[in-house]
């Protein structure tokens, strides 16, 4: 039994995945518009986080530098002379809020001065301004420590006329273990205005530190402000709302026009390869012309040309040759016919048989001649 004879591989056979040009060309160019898109969208929301966040600044230093110059610097440096814990039996002054005509007790917590609550009084009226901001104020002890010395919510939190909150008077940063990094930017507040960035359980926040000075320009104390974060996510989540739809419809028609002009390009290509493959079929009257005709001239169009070229200079060899073959097969088939005739004529059989039909010749001759002979004498004693 043979051995089956397989068909030889050919590099279409081998091909398991095919992906056409025209996906080809919508993911290239998909992969580019996502790409440029991302650099987009990380540029411009930087722009915008940096562009607020300048603004928050801006703001926060208006507020800073502007506060601290309404804070009557005399009474401060006169309040933070002061004993921390408040006299037992004073009376709280009717600008004490929520604990005005109260007496001081051993339990409480909030001086009875009134430079106290008149600094207070300050603070909440810079918070009623801007009601994003949280003022408050600190102190240098004689040991370089920093101290508290009043917040805007002493004034009542969170609103006018409640309970005192916030941070006692003359308490030490220390016990709110403040970083190290924020009391630096706390005394750089000493003669210009700095800023600083925490972030803590209620949210991101910047906060502003400005001097405080007397009616001669001395520094006696830091302004400082805390500001909320939050404006500067709102406007980070509006360019992302902004940025989603605008850059999906851009992504959808950019993939639109894509997929129509690879459509178009790939159209041309496909009529040029099926007329390659019927040219390599042996079909040399393919019109490629108007692949090849354009009405502006591209590399598409030269290669048509090209193919066109090469079909009607192979087409004509191929032509030429099987005239050439033809000829040739002639000569062929008349060479061989000599040759077999020389074959046959050369043999020993062809010899004898020749010499035999000799033989045979001469005696049908030589019979032919008696019978003339004597037909002729017959004839000759008749006419006797």
């Amino acid at each position: 039994m043979s051995d089956p004879v397989s068909t030889p591989e050919t590099p279409r056979s081998r091909r398991k995945f095919r992906l056409g040009m025209r996906w080809k060309l919508l993911l290239a160019f998909g992969l580019g518009f996502t790409v440029v898109f991302a650099v987009v969208a990380v540029w411009v929301l930087r722009f915008t986080t940096n562009t607020a966040s300048s603004r928050v600044h801006t703001t926060l230093e208006s507020i800073t530098t502007g506060g601290a110059a309404t804070i009557d610097g005399d009474v401060f440096e006169r309040l933070v002379a002061e004993p921390a814990v408040p006299t037992v039996g004073a009376v709280y002054p009717a600008s004490a809020g929520f604990l005005a005509g109260q007496t001081v007790t051993a339990d409480s917590e909030w001086p009875a001065s009134a430079d106290y609550w008149a600094h207070v009084a300050e603070l909440v009226r810079i918070r009623n301004i801007n009601p994003d901001a949280q003022p408050y104020s600190v102190t240098v002890a004689a040991d370089g420590s920093l101290n508290f010395v009043a917040s805007f919510a002493a004034g009542g939190y969170p609103a006018k006329g409640d309970k005192p909150d916030g941070v006692r008077f003359l308490q030490s940063l220390d016990s709110l273990a403040t970083a190290a990094k924020t009391q630096a930017k706390m005394k750089a507040g000493l003669t210009t205005v700095s800023f600083d960035n925490y972030v803590d359980a209620y949210g991101d926040w910047v906060s502003a530190f400005s001097p405080i000075k007397d009616h001669t320009g001395k520094v006696v104390g830091i302004f400082a402000v805390d500001y909320p974060l939050t404006y500067v996510d709102q406007v980070r989540s509006s360019a992302l709302r902004l940025l989603y739809p605008l850059f999906g419809v851009a992504y959808l028609v950019l993939l639109a026009v894509v997929v129509y002009l690879s459509g178009w390009l790939t159209r041309r290509l496909g009529r040029l390869s099926n007329a390659t493959q019927l040219i390599a079929d042996g079909d040399y009257e393919v019109d490629l012309s108007d692949i090849a005709t354009s009405t502006f001239s591209d590399e598409m169009s030269d290669l048509a040309l090209a193919f066109d070229i090469m079909k009607e200079r192979v087409g004509s060899r191929e032509r030429t040759l099987v005239r050439q073959v033809q000829v040739l097969k002639v000569e062929i088939d008349e060479v061989n016919r000599r040759k077999a005739v020389e074959e046959i004529t050369d043999s020993d059989f062809f010899s004898d048989l020749t010499a035999k039909v000799g033989l045979l010749r001469a005696k049908v001759k030589a019979e032919d001649d008696a019978e003339a002979a004597a037909l002729a004498a017959k004839l000759g004693a008749d006419h006797a």
